[in-house]
């Protein structure tokens, strides 16, 4: 329970209106034409340990993952 003079926020939500603002502000909004993305995943460790943890949070179009060496 919170008290009467407290708001709760989203930080998530936050985070990503606070994104938008800022893609939007340099014109690297994605254009509504645009056709379906492409996403490529990139690991600098394990690609099988990133993939099995990135399928829980980005679901299962995570597929390939190439590795990154630094």
């Amino acid at each position: 329970m919170v008290g009467e003079n407290v708001t709760l926020v989203s930080s998530a939500e936050e985070t990503a209106k606070d994104l938008y603002r800022k893609l939007a502000e340099s014109g690297l909004e994605r254009a509504a034409d645009a056709g379906t993305p492409e996403h490529k995943f990139y690991a600098t460790g394990d690609t099988r340990t990133f993939s099995a943890l990135a399928r829980r949070f980005l679901g299962p179009e995570v597929t390939a993952v190439e590795n990154l060496t630094l």
